[in-house]
């Protein structure tokens, strides 16, 4: 079989109401002051996460090499999901729901890779894939490289901006979320 360069997240989708793919996005646009301001925002550490993951600052990348990847890929293939009926307020429900979501992430990804595809796929918040017990916390290697899933806000992507550069509309409600994976190729 011959191996493409041309590789789409959609094959690993079963499209339901609630989810969609924008295809051969262009990859976000990032600068210094974007990673600044949200690497400012980790720090103040008001998700709980900073210094508990690999896939989170400070040990996620430097500014420059968080931009000079993103800029090393060619496209982007952003996997959309509202779900709807969970309470914002419910930190419990809001923490299950991401894991949900960023676990759907990691198993694109790693299929995308038994694939063939060179991918960086980037969700909000920490990798989680070990669960609490990510190997950072112990001054150890990540165990599995492969299997992170690196923050959107680590690497500096303002998600409403990028979002919205796209033509769709972005915002969150009362009881409805939207939640955004973005699969970078090169």
């Amino acid at each position: 079989m011959a191996m493409t360069n041309d590789h789409s997240i959609s094959e690993f989708i079963e499209t339901t109401d609630g989810c969609r793919i924008i295809r051969k996005a262009p990859t976000p646009s990032v600068t210094k002051d974007d990673i600044l301001r949200f690497r400012k925002l980790c720090e103040d550490n008001l998700c709980g996460n900073y210094r508990t993951s690999w896939t989170c600052p400070p040990y996620c990348g430097t500014m420059d090499e968080c931009m000079d990847k993103i800029n090393s890929y060619r496209y982007a293939d952003i996997l959309v999901r509202d779900f709807q009926g969970y309470d914002i307020e419910n930190e419990k429900e809001m923490e299950e729901m991401m894991d949900s979501f960023r676990s759907e992430c990691r198993n694109i990804k790693c299929k995308l890779i038994e694939k063939g595809a060179d991918v960086l796929a980037l969700a909000d918040g920490p990798c989680r894939y070990c669960g609490e017990n990510c190997s950072v916390k112990i001054d150890k290697e990540c165990p599995s490289p492969d299997k992170q899933l690196p923050s959107v806000s680590g690497y500096g992507v303002d998600m409403e901006r990028y979002i919205r550069s796209l033509g769709e509309s972005f915002g969150f409600s009362k009881d409805r979320i939207t939640l955004y994976g973005i699969f970078l190729f090169k």
